[in-house]
């Protein structure tokens, strides 16, 4: 499942995401590693690990199979909301 566009920005509100964590969300969400991350963002590997660790953090997990599980579930709670 792949997260909706619309949710990011929802995400990132609800669990106080800075702006460079909101464009790495979906990124992290697709796969993506941290040095494809860095390259596309132009930041370095510890930076993106560093912007991780806080996604981390703030949305209560501690691995991407987590954050995708976490993703998985914000969505589908969405969807039966109709929102």
């Amino acid at each position: 499942m792949r997260l909706a566009e619309s949710l990011v920005p929802w995400i990132a509100r609800e669990y106080g995401l800075t702006k460079r964590e909101e464009v790495l969300l979906p990124l992290l969400e697709k796969g993506a590693s941290n040095k494809e991350i860095a390259e596309q963002e132009c930041i370095s590997v510890n930076t993106v690990k560093t912007h991780i660790t806080n996604i981390y953090a703030k949305l209560g997990v501690s691995s991407r199979d987590e954050l995708a599980q976490k993703l998985r579930e914000e969505l589908r709670g969405r969807k039966r909301a109709g929102l």
